[in-house]
């Protein structure tokens, strides 16, 4: 999973760095590149979801980093309802964490204890979502 993270976040990277050097010289040039980054880096995770899940499937680097098949398995979803449910998804966790935030000590410890529960209730939702497809 790790190669296919890197395969999906190499470009936002290589933006996001761009930006950098320009940092000093042109302040709005870095400024752009910086946000062209961060938006690729939200497109690619999208993306980079599904190949995970193409990867564990398939047991295949080749499939998980297939970007065109990757495309073809969301439009099958349906980009809408993808983003849509990937959208709802990180709310809910949001709030949840959001609310064991709250509570001191304790909840910060609770958050670490359910952070494996929510990576494998993210697995099977995104999963279920390909199973859609």
């Amino acid at each position: 999973m790790f190669i296919i993270g890197l395969v999906y976040t190499i470009i936002p990277l290589i933006v996001m760095f761009g930006g950098m050097f320009f940092l000093e010289s042109n302040p709005m040039i870095a400024m752009l590149m910086m946000l062209i980054g961060t938006v690729l880096a939200i497109i690619f995770g999208l993306v980079a979801t599904i190949g995970y899940i193409r990867f564990a499937k398939t047991d295949s680097l080749g499939e998980g980093s297939n970007f065109r098949a990757v495309l073809e398995t969301i439009g099958e979803i349906g980009w809408g309802h993808y983003i849509l449910s990937y959208i709802l998804f990180l709310i809910v966790i949001g709030i949840i964490s959001g609310i064991l935030s709250m509570i001191p000590i304790l909840g910060a410890i609770l958050i670490l204890i359910l952070m494996p529960v929510f990576m494998i209730w993210q697995g099977t939702f995104f999963e279920n979502l390909y199973s859609c497809a």
